[in-house]
């Protein structure tokens, strides 16, 4: 009889660390594809993200550009306005406007507010003479 209680001891001592390990691994299993996926969601969240920031980046690009376009031809029709209430000559006009007296150096002498000025101008000039 004591042999038999031995035997079912064993077995059932044998069978609690069969089920542990069992257990043991599925859980380290478990957790290992956890920690896997939470890292793939990460760096798919962090690819995504990084898409995202670009194309706001390069929308908001475009829209600064547009608006600043339609300022600047906001400011060119007033200015337009302006020259043609004033019933004075352009060129009076245009000599008392002066490049240095800008609070900056750097647009002081813009090569592209010049050509802009000069083809307003010239535009001027032709509506004057039509």
């Amino acid at each position: 009889m004591q042999n038999k209680t031995k035997r079912a001891s064993l077995i059932i001592l044998l069978f609690l660390i069969i089920a542990g390990s069992i257990i043991y691994s599925g859980n380290w299993f478990i957790e290992t594809t956890r920690q896997r996926m939470l890292h793939e969601t990460e760096q798919n969240l962090r690819t995504s993200t990084t898409q995202q920031i670009a194309l706001l980046t390069v929308w908001y690009g475009s829209l600064l550009n547009q608006v600043e376009g339609i300022v600047g031809a906001d400011v060119l029709r007033l200015f337009a306005s302006e020259l043609e209430s004033s019933h004075l000559s352009v060129e009076k006009i245009m000599s008392a406007i002066s490049f240095d007296n800008r609070d900056t150096e750097n647009t002081r002498d813009d090569p592209v507010e010049k050509k802009k000025i000069e083809g307003f101008i010239a535009r001027i000039d032709r509506k004057s003479v039509v």
